[in-house]
């Protein structure tokens, strides 16, 4: 499954990066590559990044694969927010070791009426080589952040926009399909990933997440769940772009834009990070940095002022 699912994303960047050429002709296109060995850990991935287009400022579709080993204690620490796994024997003197490959995939348009969009996939393992068992599961989602939207996690998608309702109610039709249960599951799990705890928001309208996808066999889910995201997120998400990138928007609008930005670069750096959202062993500036927007405002408000 390692490698299919290695395969897999590297092809799936491709047909992402088809899809921004298609949408957004002019912008600028280049391909990196990041590398990283330590001690007890590997990784590397390849950025896809674009800029200066006229319909998106900045967009970047980043595949990661990283593996090593890990002590039993690292690993109680990664499957903290996950059900009870027998995978530890009580002695702690088994060797572990761990696999993640994972897509990354941001979408920042120069309009504030297009809705910046997100799609994160991937597949983590960890597997105890001294007894051979192994853990895996599927994380990731999606979802949109609007420009003048600040929610709280107690709050609800936004109802009287019926452009990003249509965007989620074509992915509930499709969910369903594969089990009833999964897209109110998969809204809850969305809150609690975008979770901005320092601000007591969500980074965007909340979106469809699962961070333990593995109640069935990997190949069923990744071509049923995980084909599902890859494939309908742009689909759904190109009709709301060339729809809304024709609105008008102002100077104040670009404001708000930045300073919603300045949310999304917290949420990667600040919660993201320090949170068990992020699966991720290594903490690379190249892996971390690109998927951060082009414009950024952290100006007070008036109204912050006053307060």
């Amino acid at each position: 499954m390692r490698q299919q699912m290695a395969t897999y994303l590297y092809s799936l960047q491709n047909d992402i990066v088809q899809i921004i050429e298609e949408i957004d002709p002019k912008i600028k296109f280049n391909r990196s590559n990041w590398n990283q060995r330590s001690k007890n850990l590997t990784g590397g991935g390849t950025n896809c990044n674009f800029d200066n287009g006229k319909v998106f400022e900045k967009a970047i579709v980043q595949v990661n694969v990283e593996s090593g080993s890990l002590s039993p204690f690292q690993v109680i620490e990664l499957l903290t927010t996950k059900p009870p796994v027998q995978i530890i024997s009580k002695s702690l003197n088994d060797k572990f070791t761990y696999y993640k490959a994972s897509l990354s995939s941001i979408l920042y348009p120069q309009n504030p009426n297009v809705p910046t969009s997100f799609l994160d996939l991937a597949y983590n393992e960890i597997k105890n080589t001294s007894t051979g068992k192994i853990y895996w599961w599927f994380s990731g989602g999606n979802d949109l952040s609007e420009s003048t939207l600040f929610l709280s996690p107690q709050e609800n998608l936004p109802t009287k926009d019926n452009d990003i309702n249509d965007f989620f109610q074509k992915f509930e039709t499709e969910l369903n399909e594969f089990n009833p249960s999964y897209y109110q599951e998969f809204i809850k799990e969305g809150k609690d990933t975008t979770y901005i705890y320092h601000r007591d928001e969500i980074r965007g309208v909340g979106g469809l997440y699962f961070n333990d996808l593995n109640e069935d066999k990997p190949q069923n889910l990744l071509s049923t769940v995980i084909q599902c995201f890859a494939q309908k997120t742009y689909q759904y998400y190109k009709p709301l772009v060339e729809k809304r990138d024709k609105l008008v928007y102002t100077l104040s609008d670009k404001e708000k834009q930045a300073e919603k930005n300045s949310r999304l670069v917290e949420y990667e750096l600040v919660s993201k990070l320090s949170s068990k959202v992020d699966d991720s062993r290594i903490k690379n500036i190249d892996k971390v940095l690109p998927l951060l927007p082009l414009n950024v405002s952290w100006m007070k408000s008036k109204v912050e002022i006053e307060n």
